[in-house]
């Protein structure tokens, strides 16, 4: 078979009379196609010719001759529709070469742009989320299944920030493989999400690490997005998002695994809205440090002076739990105000933090919970998902009065005066 991509029949006006391609091979399936030439599997030339009329011409006399497969198409539509309705019919031939010479071969044209999205008539507009742009930090075992399901949601912008190599310890928890170690994450998620998902996607990377050190840099980003990922494993990368997204008024979606990936939590911050990550850090102080440790520089960032912490990562199935809810309040948060037939989850996905729960991991507050066996309700059990209140803190820098609450707890009264005055004036004490 010669699988051809649809804009290479719909758009032949702009090719030439005959056009030199290099087709991938996969011989034990005897598959020529040109969705796949991304250095996985040897290529062979070939050529496509277009013309008026293609019923005159013999394959043996048109294209290089190298040539090991050819592919004649007729210039305009032929009248009618494909099997699935879906796109017009063009006149098409292909062959390819072996010792007896040229032998017809069927050919698959792929309307791409027409029928990658087909799936998903009912459920959604196929552009309704064309439009969007998610500016997603973090490409580690819990960004890059977020990156995959909102690709395959209909999403065609994305933006993509992490420092990181891919290292062989990431193998078994990462959508990428070996031929990848050792390529930024980032560059390499373009890559795979292009090759395998969509080619017409956009997709931007920058591979630097959210911090204060590049704040405009991630204003600009955050400003440009419809809707903002944080699936870092640190919390600074965390409160720097937070702080610019609150600042923005730019939707946040942060998630996290706790230690081992016994479970998890996914935080929606609608700016002055609902509570921001810095009003989680002071109510559930303990909660938000109990956090996976998945790599050696997050280790040593919370290692003790007199021991060392270990690094031990959750399960792939583990953290992707946790990714999917991500990706399912994203496309809620993206359609939100729009009438699809997934406007029903506005009622159901009205919490601002979930928690989930893989196991009853020893040591942590789930250890005695009662096992699931059986039960439908009725109190907590592992592998579901509860939407927990959290409202914002009085004393968060972001959402509260935090020079009032403090001078609260230390029994200090200040007044309007005072605070202007140790402002310099209004503007200073604005900005």
């Amino acid at each position: 078979m010669i699988v051809l991509p649809g804009d290479v029949v719909q758009n032949n006006e702009k090719l030439t009379e005959s056009q030199p391609v290099s087709f991938s091979l996969r011989e034990k399936e005897g598959l020529y196609s040109l969705l796949t030439a991304d250095g996985s599997s040897p290529s062979v030339p070939g050529t496509i010719l277009v013309s008026d009329d293609i019923s005159h011409l013999r394959v043996a006399d048109i294209g290089q001759e190298l040539d090991q497969v050819r592919v004649l198409v007729k210039r305009g539509a032929v009248d009618g529709q494909d099997a699935q309705g879906m796109a017009p019919c063009f006149e098409v031939r292909g062959y390819v070469r072996s010792d007896e010479g040229w032998s017809p071969d069927e050919v698959m044209v792929v309307p791409l742009r027409e029928q990658l999205f087909s799936r998903l008539r009912g459920i959604l507009e196929t552009d309704v989320l064309a439009d969007q742009r998610v500016f997603i930090v973090g490409q580690g075992s819990g960004g890059q299944p977020i990156d995959v399901g909102l690709v395959q949601s209909g999403i065609m912008h994305l933006d993509l920030m992490d420092p990181d190599r891919l290292e062989l310890g990431n193998i078994m928890r990462s959508v990428l493989g070996l031929p990848d170690l050792g390529r930024y994450k980032t560059i390499a998620m373009a890559d795979y999400l292009l090759r395998n998902k969509n080619p017409h996607l956009e997709i931007r990377t920058w591979e630097e690490k959210a911090g204060e050190d590049n704040v405009d840099l991630l204003r600009q980003r955050i400003r440009e997005s419809d809707l903002v990922i944080g699936a870092t494993d640190n919390r600074p990368s965390k409160r720097i998002l937070n702080k610019l997204c609150v600042q923005e008024h730019k939707v946040l979606i942060l998630a996290g695994a706790f230690r081992r990936a016994h479970g998890g939590i996914v935080q929606r911050i609608r700016p002055q809205e609902s509570a921001c990550y810095q009003c989680l850090l002071q109510r559930f102080p303990g909660q938000a440090d109990d956090q996976e440790i998945s790599s050696a520089e997050q280790a040593e960032g919370l290692a003790y002076t007199d021991r060392r912490v270990p690094i031990e990562p959750g399960l792939a199935t583990d953290i992707t739990a946790i990714s999917l809810l991500v990706v399912k309040i994203a496309i809620q948060e993206l359609l939100r105000g729009k009438s699809t037939t997934l406007k029903s989850l506005d009622e159901d996905l009205t919490a601002p933090l979930y928690l989930w729960l893989n196991r009853r991991e020893a040591g942590t507050e789930y250890e005695k919970l009662e096992p699931l066996g059986y039960h439908i309700g009725g109190g907590m059990h592992v592998l579901q998902w509860y939407g927990a209140q959290l409202p914002p803190h009085p004393g968060c820098e972001h959402c509260g009065d935090f020079t009032g609450e403090l001078a609260r707890e230390h029994g200090i009264t200040v007044t309007a005066e005072d605070v202007k005055a140790f402002a310099g004036d209004e503007e200073d004490m604005a900005t």
